[in-house]
């Protein structure tokens, strides 16, 4: 690891006017410092957060909850603010207890992608600046399979999912220090393009009292520590016993959080029950394109997808809407 100045700021202005000078914000640091440790990323000042107290804690609003970007998945997965199941269930899915104590909401949405030559100082690829994609012909079985382009790195946080899904909006200042609100899914967006520059430095994420029913279900190779292969992430709610409305996304499985946009559709209007979520994520998946190695994500996502549906639905039958 090189040398490194190190700045510790109490506000978004003194951040963003460090950050003019080339330095680069540190939430929790996970993801920051292994790519520092593997030569990756060697910034020459790091500007901590941690004492900007405004983009700490979760609020009740009338409209819903206000997320603060540098609240730990901790205090997510062990609210008692009455969050959505989904996001508690993303949160406390991620990684290890330890990991959750330091990771950060802001972090986590912003995470680099997933991909081992990314993340290797020794290969070159157009992700970093050179050129082609080792993982075209190379180990791909972790990498995406539905709307990727020259790059299949696939998208790193638990959270975003199910914050989309609800429709959640991010809050939080441009490069010139101008407050902006923008919806979580364009935020998510703009970084599939460019991961190491978000459009906001995020303070807070909105999240309306929308959905009674939601629910994140994911599969990982190993229960602890280990990066889900697939996500799924699904906000429902229920009219005279029918589905009214549904919002369905995927993790693990694209560049970004991907809207499962069908099921949407496929779903509404229709009586809840198993055989109609299954054809439902059957046609969600049909688009997909895997490389050599990534043909299992396809049956993984499916599987995820048709769960998260199933537990949506029952939640937003227990609260009678």
């Amino acid at each position: 690891m090189k040398r490194f100045a190190y700045v510790r700021v109490e506000d978004a202005g003194t951040a963003l006017s460090w950050a003019a000078k080339g330095g680069r914000f540190k939430a929790g640091g996970l993801d920051l410092l292994d790519r520092m440790k593997r030569g990756t990323l060697a910034p020459e000042l790091l500007i901590d957060l941690a004492g900007w107290k405004e983009a700490r804690g979760i609020r009740t609003t009338e409209e819903g909850w206000s997320l603060g970007s540098l609240t730990t998945l901790a205090d997510l997965a062990e609210s008692g603010h009455g969050l959505p199941a989904g996001i508690r269930e993303a949160a406390e899915n991620t990684a290890t207890p330890q990991v959750r104590n330091r990771a950060t909401l802001g972090g986590n949405l912003c995470q680099t992608p997933r991909c081992w030559y990314f993340h290797d100082a020794e290969i070159s690829c157009a992700k970093k600046g050179g050129a082609g994609c080792p993982a075209r012909e190379g180990r791909n079985e972790g990498h995406a399979v539905l709307s990727y382009g020259e790059c299949p790195a696939v998208q790193g946080g638990n959270l975003a999912p199910i914050l989309c899904a609800l429709g959640a909006w991010a809050l939080g200042r441009e490069a010139d220090g101008a407050s902006r609100r923008m919806p979580l899914a364009d935020f998510c967006k703009a970084l599939e393009t460019d991961w190491d520059r978000a459009p906001l430095l995020l303070e807070r994420i909105e999240v309306p009292k929308t959905f009674p029913g939601t629910s994140h279900v994911e599969v990982r190779h190993r229960d602890s520590f280990d990066w889900a292969v697939a996500s799924a992430a699904v906000a429902m709610r229920l009219e005279g016993g029918r589905i009214a409305e549904v919002r369905a996304w995927l993790g693990g499985v694209a560049p970004g959080p991907w809207r499962a946009a069908s099921v949407e559709k496929d779903l509404a209007g229709l009586d809840p029950k198993p055989g109609t979520f299954r054809k439902a994520a059957e046609a969600a998946l049909r688009e997909a394109r895997p490389l050599s190695e990534g043909a299992y994500k396809v049956a993984m996502a499916r599987h995820v997808l048709e769960k998260a549906l199933e537990r949506a639905a029952a939640r937003a039958a227990e609260e009678g809407r």
